[in-house]
């Protein structure tokens, strides 16, 4: 998903959850998309700065959400009977150095090895 606001020509792209263990990115951008458009709604300020200014002279996109897999898998949210826990559970086991961190490690050590 991707949320756009604003129709400026400066561009700003957020992304959130890029790394499994960063899932906490997701509520802020969220939180952020939250005050946002109750300022729009309300024509009040955002964080000090005027929301018409805002909106004219800036587009922000925001992606919440780059790697829900992952968030489910550290948060305890993905079934280990599921073929999304195997498939990560293999990846874990043979690409160690992998660059998005699953914890599998960590929560999972015995069941790798």
């Amino acid at each position: 998903m991707l949320l756009d606001c604003g129709k400026g020509s400066r561009e700003v792209f957020y992304s959130g959850s890029i790394h499994a263990n960063e899932w906490i990115t997701s509520t802020l951008l969220m939180k952020f998309v939250e005050d946002y458009c109750i300022s729009y709604t309300n024509n009040s300020k955002l964080y000090g700065y005027s929301i018409d200014n805002l909106f004219n002279s800036v587009s922000i996109y925001i992606m919440p959400m780059v790697n829900p897999d992952g968030v489910d898998l550290v948060t305890g949210n993905l079934p280990r009977s599921s073929s999304a826990f195997i498939r990560v559970q293999s990846i874990a086991k043979n690409f160690s150095n992998i660059s998005f961190p699953s914890r599998l490690e960590s929560k999972y050590t015995s069941e790798l090895i």
